[in-house]
């Protein structure tokens, strides 16, 4: 699955982008950052009510200072799939799960690229719906694609999806190509975010369409070449 991912301060961009996928049945991707986390800043959490979605599902990645603290912010009665939070910043991944699970949404981990892979093993006992593996550092688009995230994508995979079959591995960041999108997903990803990559075209949704009809061929053609037992 590629999710199409959002990132902006700015209201009306992040609602123009959405209208791009406003018939569309995949989970649109929304990065909610509070300038602290990161030097950075988007929209904020009590925005989206505000925002028009359609249709619209939405998965929501948090790169704030304490996660748990503003759940209350978001909206309950939106339609949200997964809200993934960073875990560099959080002081107690119980209590973040517990808040999401309270309001019937699935709750995920992010990692930033520097982050040690060892820094889930507490967040795993959770049992999250997800792990969101960064290529790039958190907060910014436009950046580009870091291989550091491989080696977490293959550990993430070999050591918790036989346990956890149903785990979502999202890998986010600096994923332009379907040759990128293709490798992430032969190294243990199940699903990715893309966002400026998008936004640059002059149809997002067409060019999403395309990504993913060339994406089925890269994968088709590397099982090919893969040699026979």
């Amino acid at each position: 699955m590629i999710y199409p991912a959002i990132l902006s301060d700015v209201f009306e961009v992040v609602q123009q982008q959405l209208l791009q996928f406003k018939d569309s049945t995949r989970p649109i991707h929304i990065d909610i950052i509070d300038g602290e986390y990161t030097d950075n800043l988007t929209i904020a959490l009590d925005q989206l009510s505000e925002l028009d979605l359609h249709s619209c599902t939405i998965d929501l990645h948090l790169m704030v200072v304490e996660p748990a603290d503003v759940i209350l912010d978001i909206d309950p009665s939106l339609p949200i799939g997964t809200v993934f939070a960073q875990i560099e910043r959080m002081r107690n991944p119980s209590e973040f799960a517990e808040q999401i699970t309270e309001r019937g949404w699935k709750h995920g981990y992010a990692l930033d690229l520097y982050t040690p892979i060892e820094e889930l093993e507490e967040c795993l006992v959770t049992k999250p719906s997800g792990v969101l593996i960064m290529n790039v550092k958190a907060g910014f688009q436009e950046q580009s694609f870091s291989d550091l995230s491989i080696e977490k994508l293959q550990a993430v995979r070999r050591d918790y999806s036989t346990s956890s079959p149903q785990l979502e591995i999202l890998s986010d960041g600096g994923l332009n190509s379907a040759k990128l999108i293709s490798n992430v997903f032969e190294q243990g990803a199940t699903s990715v975010a893309v966002g400026s990559y998008l936004w640059k075209q002059s149809s997002p949704a067409e060019a999403l369409a395309e990504l993913e009809h060339q994406l089925k061929n890269q994968l088709k053609n590397a099982q090919t070449d893969q040699p026979k037992s």
